[in-house]
C-alpha cells in the first residue's frame, strides 16, 4: 500500500489555491469566464472542490453581467442591490442578489471611468459605505473596469420611530394625461425601510415579507394591487389612463419583537392637476349629535360593511384636527385590524387632553341613512391612556381626559401636533377614504355639514356631487405635505375700534370647539378689545369674513359675550386673544347656525352656502 505524503498534498492544495485565486482575478476583469473550454471548466471544479474541503471559511462569489463584475466574501447575508453606470440618472442599472455584505465592483467598458455609478441597497436594513449618498437614493462611486470599488453593505442605525415603515420615495408622482388620451404606461418603484419596537432593523424574509396593498384606484390602472416583497422594494406599473382621486399604498410587516406590526402609508398622486370634477355617489349621514353641541356620527373601526350594527358607537367629527382616534378595548381580533404599530400620541391644543396608545391599519365604518359605509384601511390610533399637557390654563387641568375618546378628526392643514403624532397627510382624514364595489372611484373625496339647513335632508354628507349655491375658495396646495392644502384666507375686524381694527391672515372653522379664538402679536391688540383673561369684553362688536375682502365667501358680524349667545346665531360663547406671530382666527363651530360648510379634499376647495 502506498504512503500519503500529507506535507505534499497540503503543498499542492496551496498551489492549487493561488492558481484559483489568479484565474479568478483574471477573469473579473476580461469578463471571458463564460468563454472556458470544458477542460479548464472541469479543472477549476475540482480544484474548487479540492480548495472547498480544505479552506472552507473561504468565501468569494463572482456575479459578471454586461455592466459589472462583482466580488463578493465576508459574512453571509441575501441582499438585494440595484448598481447604475449612472447613478444621478439611475441609468444603465441591472438588479442582483448578493450573498455576502463585503462587495469588490468594476465594470467591463475598456478605457471608461464612470464617476457617478450608483448603488442602492434594496433590503431594509442596510446602507452601503465608501460612497456618496444621493437624494434619489443611489449612492454614487467612481469605477471603471481597471479601478475597482470595494465597499460594504452594514446595517444601517435606526434612527426613525420603531414600528414605522418608511417610503421612498416619500410619495410618488405619475404623469398623468391632460386629456382623454391615455399616457404610455409608466413604471414607479417604491423602497421601504423599517425598525422594530425595540429600534433594530427590520429585515423582510421570504417567511416574513413585507405586504403591500394598492387603494382608491381604478381597475388596472395600477398593478400590482396587492402583493408581498421579501427585498423591501416594489415596482408598480402604471398604464397611463386617468384616475380621478388619490391613490393609497399601504404597507405592514410583521414585528416579532412586540407581537404587532410596522406599518406605514404612502400616496401615488397626479402630476398634472386634472380640472374638478365631481363623482357620482355620495351619503347622507344623520347626526347623532348637533348644534349647539358637538356634531356626532355612529360608526366603529375594525369591521366591515356587513358586520351587525352592535359595536357602533358615537364618534366626534372634527374639522381642527386629523385622524381617528378610538380606545383600543374596542378594536376587534377579526383579520381587518393590522397592529399594534408604532406608540401614539395625540396632543389638542385647545383643550391639552393628550391621548396616547399605539396605531393600526383599519377601516372605519360609518352608518348613513340606508345603511353602512366603509373606509379602506388607514392608520388609525388605539388609545389606553388619557392626560393632561401644555399651559397649566388648559381646561383638562380641571376636567381630566379619560381614555374613552371616540373621534373623527376631518381638517385640512392639520398635521402634527406632537411628537409621535403621525397623523400628518390627507391619508389619515376618514371622510376622504371611502370605498365601495369601484374602489371608491366614483366617490369625490370630501363633505358637507349642514346641521341646520332645513332643505338638507341630513347634517352630514359624505361625497361630493355638486358645489351649487356655495361660495367656493379655491385652496393653494400644501408643498410639505403632498396631498393637502393651506389654510383658506380669513380677516376678523373690531369696527369700533381705531385703525388699524382689520387683521387679515388665515381661517379655520372648527367644528370641534364652540368658542372663537384669534392669534395676533400681543403689542398689536387695539385697546379695549381684550381684558385681564385675555378675551374679548361682552359687548364688542366683531366682523368676520373668508375669502377676499371685496368678495368674502363668509361674513358675518356679532357682538362679543362671555357665556351662553344668542341661540342660532354665530355668535361663540367667548373670543380668546392669542399672542402669537402669525394672524388667524378660528371661528368655532357656531358659525355653521348661518352657513353650511364644504370642503373638497381632491380638487382642494372650501366652501359657504348662506342660510339667509
Amino acid at each position: 500500500m502506498q504512503k500519503i505524503n500529507l506535507k505534499v498534498i497540503i503543498k499542492e492544495l496551496k498551489r492549487l489555491y493561488l492558481s484559483e485565486v489568479v484565474n479568478h482575478q483574471s477573469t473579473r476583469y476580461s469578463g471571458l469566464h463564460s468563454l472556458w473550454n470544458p477542460c479548464l471548466r472541469s479543472e477549476l471544479v475540482i480544484k474548487r472542490t479540492l480548495i472547498g474541503l480544505m479552506l472552507l471559511p473561504v468565501t468569494q462569489t463572482i456575479f459578471a453581467s454586461n455592466l459589472f463584475n462583482i466580488v463578493t466574501n465576508g459574512p453571509p447575508s441575501n441582499i438585494s442591490i440595484t448598481l447604475c453606470l449612472n447613478g444621478l440618472g439611475a441609468i444603465s442599472c441591472q438588479n442582483y442578489t448578493i450573498p455576502a455584505l463585503n462587495l469588490d465592483i468594476t465594470t467591463l467598458t475598456p478605457n471608461h471611468t464612470y464617476p457617478n455609478a450608483g448603488i442602492k441597497i434594496n433590503t431594509p436594513g442596510f446602507k452601503p459605505t465608501n460612497c456618496t449618498m444621493n437624494n434619489n437614493g443611489y449612492c454614487l462611486f467612481s469605477v471603471s473596469n481597471t479601478q475597482s470599488a470595494s465597499m460594504q453593505a452594514i446595517p444601517s442605525t435606526c434612527q426613525s420611530q420603531g414600528d414605522v415603515i418608511q417610503f421612498l420615495p416619500a410619495n410618488t408622482t405619475v404623469n398623468n394625461p391632460t386629456s382623454n388620451t391615455p399616457n404610455s404606461p409608466q413604471t414607479f418603484s417604491i423602497s421601504m425601510t423599517m425598525c422594530d419596537s425595540q429600534g433594530n432593523a427590520l429585515i423582510p424574509s421570504v417567511t416574513n415579507p413585507i405586504h403591500v396593498d394598492v387603494y382608491g384606484a381604478p381597475n388596472g390602472v395600477i398593478t400590482p394591487t396587492s402583493t408581498t416583497t421579501s427585498t423591501g422594494s416594489v415596482t408598480f406599473t402604471y398604464n397611463g389612463q386617468t384616475f380621478p382621486n388619490n391613490i393609497s399604498i399601504n404597507a405592514w410587516i410583521s414585528d416579532s419583537s412586540n407581537h404587532g406590526a410596522a406599518l406605514g402609508v404612502t400616496s401615488v398622486l397626479q402630476q398634472n392637476t386634472p380640472s374638478c370634477s365631481f363623482g357620482t355617489q355620495d351619503y347622507h349621514v344623520p347626526l347623532a349629535g348637533t348644534l349647539p353641541g358637538a356634531l356626532q356620527v355612529r360608526a366603529d373601526v375594525g369591521y366591515t360593511a356587513a358586520s351587525p350594527e352592535t359595536t357602533l358607537n358615537i364618534y366626534t367629527i372634527d374639522t381642527g384636527s386629523l385622524g381617528v382616534v378610538v380606545p383600543i378595548s374596542e378594536l376587534p381580533n377579526n383579520g381587518n385590524v393590522i397592529g399594534p404599530g408604532a406608540p401614539g400620541v395625540k396632543y389638542y391644543d385647545s383643550s391639552g387632553n393628550t391621548f396616547s396608545g399605539f396605531y393600526y391599519l383599519a377601516p372605519v365604518r360609518i352608518k348613513h341613512a340606508s345603511g353602512d359605509v366603509i373606509t379602506q384601511p388607514i392608520m388609525v390610533l388605539g388609545i389606553n391612556k388619557a392626560y393632561c399637557t401644555g399651559p397649566t390654563t388648559k381646561a383638562c387641568y380641571s376636567n381630566p381626559p379619560s381614555p374613552t375618546l371616540h373621534y373623527l378628526g376631518v381638517g385640512f392643514n392639520r398635521n402634527s401636533s406632537t411628537a409621535n403624532d403621525l397623523f400628518n397627510s390627507p391619508t389619515a382624514n376618514a371622510f376622504l377614504h371611502l370605498t365601495d364595489n369601484n374602489n371608491g372611484t366614483d366617490i369625490t373625496p370630501g363633505y358637507i355639514l349642514s346641521p341646520n339647513d332645513m332643505t338638507a335632508a341630513t347634517g352630514l354628507t359624505l361625497g361630493i356631487k355638486s358645489t351649487t349655491d356655495y361660495n367656493i375658495l379655491d385652496l393653494t396646495p400644501n408643498t410639505s405635505v403632498p396631498g393637502d392644502f393651506n389654510a383658506q384666507a380669513g380677516c376678523y375686524q373690531f369696527p369700533n375700534s381705531p385703525t388699524p381694527n382689520q387683521f387679515c391672515g388665515t381661517a379655520l372653522l372648527d367644528v370641534g370647539i364652540d368658542y372663537m379664538f384669534i392669534d395676533l402679536p400681543r403689542a398689536e391688540w387695539p385697546a379695549g378689545t381684550h381684558d385681564a383673561n385675555d378675551e374679548v369684553p361682552v359687548g364688542t362688536l366683531m366682523h368676520i369674513l373668508m375669502g377676499s375682502i371685496s368678495s368674502p365667501a363668509l361674513h358675518y358680524n356679532f357682538n362679543a359675550v362671555q357665556g351662553v349667545p344668542p341661540a342660532d346665531t354665530a355668535t361663540p360663547t367667548k373670543v380668546q386673544w392669542i399672542d402669537n406671530a402669525s394672524i388667524f382666527v378660528n371661528t368655532g363651530r357656531r358659525p355653521l347656525y348661518i352657513y353650511n360648510y364644504m370642503y373638497n379634499g381632491q380638487c382642494g376647495q372650501v366652501g359657504f352656502k348662506s342660510l339667509s
